[in-house]
């Protein structure tokens, strides 16, 4: 699999190709045809279990793609929980944030620790760094326990005895 990410292409009309608006030769073309088609296995390589049997992790600079995208997506079911009507739904979302995260931070941990390359441990580091950062503002986000609490009361008799120990 090729090491970097390609650049953006589209095709245009005539089967020219288009790269940041400007049409290129076919030389150029050929060229940007090679790299759109390994854009598009890097995509999905995502959806494929790679190392650790981690989903789209199939080279070292994948770890910063998955951190990335574990934080984007629980960052959304943060905002979700901040602006929600408090319900039994929020001990699925939260556990949906942990397992979000864990997914790439546990492997992280474990690549960190025994891969013998070291670009694949230095990357596994800073996804690992990244990541326990992030765990530390939500262990600290006031929201999400008032979330949790406000669920608790309104919803508390709908919530699974492991649920309302919360």
């Amino acid at each position: 699999p090729p090491s970097s990410a390609a650049p953006s292409l589209t095709a245009a009309g005539g089967g020219a190709v288009v790269c940041g608006g400007g049409a290129r030769s076919a030389s150029s073309a050929s060229a940007a045809s090679f790299a759109s088609a390994a854009a598009s296995h890097r995509n999905r390589d995502l959806h494929r279990p790679g190392v650790y049997g981690l989903e789209g992790l199939h080279e070292p600079d994948d770890f910063d793609v998955l951190a990335t995208r574990a934080v984007a997506k629980s960052q959304d079911l943060v905002r979700s929980l901040q602006r929600g009507t408090p319900s039994s739904g929020v001990v699925d979302d939260l556990d949906e944030i942990s397992d979000t995260v864990c997914s790439v931070v546990d492997v992280a941990e474990v690549c960190r620790n025994t891969h013998p390359d070291k670009r694949w441990v230095t990357a596994a580091e800073r996804a690992y760094v990244k990541l326990q950062a992030y765990v530390q503002t939500l262990n600290s986000d006031k929201s999400l326990y008032t979330a949790l609490v406000a669920a608790q009361e309104r919803c508390g008799h709908q919530l699974s005895p492991e649920a309302a120990r919360g």
